[in-house]
């Protein structure tokens, strides 16, 4: 057992220290962006988060732009939301709508409310985020139309969660700051496989010259990471990190909201290249491990001073990591709370798998 966790703990060593360094090694870069936006965000059942946040998506400190809202259904007062904001805004913000009996045509959730507004936009390159999301700051859109370079068809930005004195928020941020590392390590290391649908960049003309969302549309998640992972390589991906590029979102105000959430999130994975899915389950399997078999030794005294020690090297090393990139992206987590927070993530994972595997979630929203 104990060789078993030196080898779980050197892997763990070695992905994060190839991963993760490079990511808290970024330096924000200056330039903006000056060419024409489409801002993406499919909305349902979001009247009151629309109020809240559209005004803060039209009134960005850039040149020309549009928001383009799709109204997907919704039964509250949403349409009536936006048409008053219509009447403020003028051309600057697009509605399109979704109609039930088109949704149960396509029965494709979200990719089709998404498909519609992404051929409804006037402008290639395309920022999306959700209903729920505010811009970090006025220059939101400048930031993250600054990394899109002529080269580059995607940019991975970073979308956070607001914070809330409670032990549910603290685990949420500290699970997002995690992914980021993660997804933003991949691309840095030229092996792009997602981004957040929260805060993504892309061209309309590649979306629509690679057929959309594909062989995907029908997949009920997956909207923001599985076209990345399909089409997103090295060359042509860039990563936005800068604080002012962020988004900022409402986070799910329950643990059962969150574990749906989260249920539906990691249906996708399945679908993500091999090389992946490879990475990626090596990883989930050297934590579990990690936690594991190393609490099982440390409760029964069965390992040696050194077994600890490097155990302990790992934790404050990935501690470190994390701290430093929640402190870079003005999302600070207590340093007290990482290594709890990421032996409660490893088993609530294993909650996720173990759940989809009985029953799948069966709707975006």
């Amino acid at each position: 057992m104990e060789y078993l966790l030196w080898i779980a703990t050197a892997g763990l060593l070695a992905y994060e220290t190839w991963f993760f360094v490079p990511v808290w090694r970024l330096k924000f870069r200056s330039k903006y962006g000056r060419k024409p936006v489409s801002v993406i965000v499919a909305a349902h059942n979001e009247a009151e988060r629309l109020e809240k946040f559209l005004p803060a998506l039209m009134d960005q400190d850039y040149p020309a732009y549009e928001v383009v809202v799709i109204d997907d259904r919704s039964t509250d007062r949403t349409p009536q939301v936006l048409e008053k904001m219509s009447e403020r805004y003028g051309e600057r913000l697009k509605i399109v709508t979704v109609k039930p009996q088109e949704w149960k045509t396509f029965r494709a959730n979200k990719k089709f409310a998404l498909t519609m507004g992404i051929k409804a936009a006037r402008y290639d390159p395309l920022l999306f985020t959700d209903a729920d999301c505010r811009p970090a700051s006025r220059r939101w859109i400048a930031r993250m139309a600054g990394a899109l370079e002529a080269d580059k068809d995607f940019v991975l930005g970073y979308g956070k969660y607001e914070a809330r004195p409670v032990l549910l928020n603290k685990m949420i941020r500290f699970e997002t700051v995690q992914t980021a590392l993660q997804y933003t390590g991949f691309a840095l290391r030229g092996m792009p496989y997602m981004g957040v649908g929260r805060n993504l960049m892309y061209r309309r003309s590649f979306f629509l010259d690679k057929g959309g969302f594909g062989r995907f549309f029908t997949v009920m998640s997956g909207d923001d990471d599985l076209f990345v992972n399909q089409w997103a390589r090295s060359a042509n991906t860039a990563v936005c990190l800068h604080p002012e590029a962020h988004t900022v979102s409402v986070p799910p105000a329950s643990w059962k909201s969150w574990f749906v959430q989260k249920r539906r999130h990691i249906t996708t994975a399945r679908y993500y290249r091999p090389v992946h899915r490879l990475l990626l389950g090596g990883y989930a399997l050297a934590r579990l491990l990690f936690w594991t078999v190393g609490l099982w030794g440390l409760v029964s005294l069965a390992w040696q001073p050194w077994t600890v020690g490097l155990m302990a090297l790992r934790a404050g090393l990935y501690s470190a990591r994390i701290r430093q990139a929640s402190v870079k992206w003005q999302d600070r987590l207590p340093l007290w709370w990482i290594v709890p927070a990421e032996g409660m993530l490893v088993y609530f994972h294993l909650l996720l798998g173990l759940s989809n595997l009985i029953k799948k979630p069966q709707r975006w929203h």
